[in-house]
């Protein structure tokens, strides 16, 4: 039984540890004009725009 035990705390943590990894290559983007987005706050859209480093210059904005 602490065999078992030992696994699945084994396996949990592996999992874990994968989980936060692959989470970890999501990138985060400043906008480099924030006035282009105006008007959909909480909307789910589509961005094509240039990125520029940590920055992105939106070109237009399609709601999904």
């Amino acid at each position: 039984m602490r065999k078992l035990l030992l696994i699945c705390l084994a396996l949990t943590v592996l999992f874990m540890i994968v989980g936060v990894s692959f989470a970890a290559d999501q990138k985060v983007l400043t906008v480099d004009n924030p006035d282009a987005l105006t008007g959909h706050e909480g909307h789910h859209v589509a961005v094509t725009g240039q990125v520029n480093g940590e920055s992105v210059h939106v070109e237009s904005v399609k709601m999904l």
